[in-house]
């Protein structure tokens, strides 16, 4: 992909010749387009809720009874007259960043560009143009093509400009010189960071960034600042960082002659003593996710099949599927799982005090497949920055980031932020409670965080577990082990155990 720094850029103020785009206007016919590339994304069909959810793992690919296919409409009467013509010109969708993101030092700007499904012609040219906080405008950069349909530019420097809002426009050209447009998304640039941080690179971490600051060896680190403790029901994940790193997509089967998918979320932790620091040197791995996401209690069974695939947001595909050449880190094939028995020996909701597990991956080239990042070793906790667990501390009333890929979203990143209370869902249980979130099944498995900072590190206190159908709400386990929780035991298991084989996990029944 094309690397440019903002250094390199000539800005010019609107209304000089920079303001047309000179590299796609010969022989070419312009044609007026909707600006608004996501109405168009709207107008796909997406499943949403229809009475409720249920965050155990939703299929893949059948949806549960209480989802239904629904359309958004679209706000725009020129439509109809403008149906044929928009379909003679190249299609742009898949735009990163999307309109309101907020970006660090270093951003790639994507996106996926298809010819014509009428003309069928060629895409002969993309090309990008930024236009700074002051209005003034850069000069046409060419795009490159990194793969089938999707262009790439990275520009670096961003971080001179904190709390700016930027533009770009993205353009696109066939051969037939037919024209489309992208224009004027307008993106926040975030405080704190550099273009040479893992934040800076929405978490990603190539060994080949072009990065000014490793020049100079004795500059210390940027600091990190905390992230606004903002109360979100449930959005995007625009804020990055090693956290988006570390946290992934689980698709898993189960040996029940359906070949059924189905989707969770789990988190990349440190392996070290107390998940306080990473071990190196112990040849695995662990994942924390939620114990639904790795044995159905109903079957009483682990999962036959189960792959991780971290940064799922970054992906190249449609949506989650067994490609792990789609996905910017690849994915990586899961080893086994380690439950409690009070988890496999019961039934939900009585056993959700024990809904938590990990996933052990050994740090096998076997284990890994496809990715397109630089520099990526197959070692899943070292091509990704593992979050620590904190087992010690009490979470409650902590100001939680709970974060997951919720189905209905997919593949987007997903997330909400508030101060967590207490709920009851079974008589002799407290959960921990986030009382507004609104993520959906999907999302089961994913991290809370706690103490989040702009580098995207902060310590994880519990994970997704469930929420009500007929109301918002997600709960989670305690994993403090001092108040009785084994979440902490089965971690040991997990760094230690041999592979149990074809059963697929570990029940621990003591602790």
């Amino acid at each position: 992909a094309a690397y440019v720094h903002l250094d390199s850029l000539e800005f010019r103020a609107v209304g000089n010749e920079f303001d047309a785009h000179d590299n796609l206007s010969e022989g070419g016919e312009d044609e007026e387009e909707e600006d608004d590339l996501q109405d168009e994304e709207q107008d796909e069909e997406a499943f949403i809720l229809h009475q409720g959810r249920s965050l155990q793992g939703l299929p893949q690919d059948d949806p549960p009874s209480n989802m239904r296919p629904t359309r958004r409409k679209k706000n725009n009467n020129n439509k109809k007259n403008n149906k044929n013509k928009k379909k003679k010109l190249p299609k742009i969708d898949r735009l990163t960043p999307s309109k309101g993101d907020t970006i660090q030092g270093k951003q790639t700007f994507s996106a996926r560009i298809q010819p014509s499904q009428v003309t069928q012609s060629d895409i002969s040219d993309v090309s990008f143009q930024l236009e700074d906080h002051n209005g003034a405008s850069s000069g046409w950069l060419t795009v490159p093509r990194v793969s089938d349909g999707l262009y790439e530019i990275t520009v670096d420097g961003f971080e001179r400009y904190p709390g700016t809002q930027w533009e770009y426009t993205l353009q696109a050209k066939d051969q037939k010189g037919k024209k489309k447009s992208a224009d004027n998304i307008a993106f926040l640039v975030g405080g704190g960071g550099s273009s040479g941080s893992n934040f800076a690179n929405n978490g990603n971490s190539d060994s080949n960034n072009n990065n000014s600051n490793n020049n100079n060896p004795n500059k210390a680190p940027p600091a990190s600042n905390p992230l606004p403790q903002t109360k979100v029901s449930d959005s995007t994940w625009t804020h990055a960082g090693a956290v988006q790193s570390a946290t992934g997509r689980i698709m898993f089967e189960f040996d029940d002659d359906t070949s059924q998918s189905f989707v969770c979320s789990g988190t990349v932790v440190m392996d070290g003593p107390a998940s306080q620091s990473p071990d190196a040197d112990n040849g695995r791995t662990i994942i924390q996710t939620a114990a639904h996401c790795a044995y159905n209690d109903v079957l009483k069974q682990f999962a036959s099949k189960a792959i991780f695939i971290p940064d799922q947001a970054s992906t190249r595909g449609e949506k989650s599927n067994f490609d792990c050449g789609d996905d910017y880190y690849g994915c990586w094939y899961l080893s086994f799982a380690v439950i409690a028995e009070g988890w496999a020996e019961g039934s939900f909701p009585d056993n959700v005090p024990y809904d938590y597990a990990y996933y052990t991956v050994f740090d096998d080239q076997s284990t890994h497949a496809g990715g397109f990042a630089n520099g990526l070793t197959g070692i899943l906790d070292r091509d990704v920055t593992p979050m620590a667990i904190d087992f010690s501390s009490s979470p409650r009333s902590e100001f939680v980031f709970s974060i997951g890929y919720s189905a209905d979203k997919d593949p987007k990143l997903r997330h909400c932020s508030m101060e967590n209370t207490n709920i009851n869902g079974v008589p002799w249980y407290t959960n921990l409670w986030l009382e507004d979130c609104a993520m959906t099944g999907g999302a089961s498995g994913g991290p809370w965080m706690a103490d989040m900072d702009d580098a995207g590190n902060g310590r994880l206190i519990s994970v997704n577990s469930w929420g009500f159908t007929h109301k918002p709400g997600m709960a989670g386990p305690v994993l403090r082990t001092s108040d009785g929780s084994w979440a902490e035991c089965l971690f040991e298991e997990a760094k230690s155990a041999n592979d149990p084989g074809r059963v697929g996990g570990i029940i621990v029944k003591k602790c």
